[in-house]
């Protein structure tokens, strides 16, 4: 599930599970939400993710460009980030909390 601030912010937070079943609702969701110029997609909620959920996350975000962030990326997601990062050195722009990424 996808909760917006309400007040004209560029944050975004997912909350609770990203999964198999919910990556295509994911990108049908976020796509126009990551148009948006400095979108901040904050994983702080997110209880668990699997590959697939990930993959999306990833597919959505594309590389680093600093156009597009992921705040608090946490352990379901940030584990494959960093080794992206580290491995490939294509992982997405990453901040360890919201108030980072501003």
């Amino acid at each position: 599930m996808l909760q917006r601030t309400g007040d004209g912010s560029p944050i975004h937070r997912l909350v609770g599970e990203l999964d198999l079943f919910d990556a295509n609702d994911l990108s049908l969701i976020l796509r126009p939400v990551l148009l948006t110029p400095d979108a901040v997609l904050d994983l702080d909620g997110l209880a668990f993710a699997d590959l697939a959920g990930c993959r999306a996350l990833l597919a959505l975000v594309g590389p680093p460009d600093g156009q597009r962030v992921i705040a608090s990326p946490g352990t379901p997601c940030g584990r494959l980030f960093a080794w992206l990062d580290a491995v490939e050195g294509d992982g997405p722009d990453t901040e360890p909390s919201v108030a980072a990424s501003l």
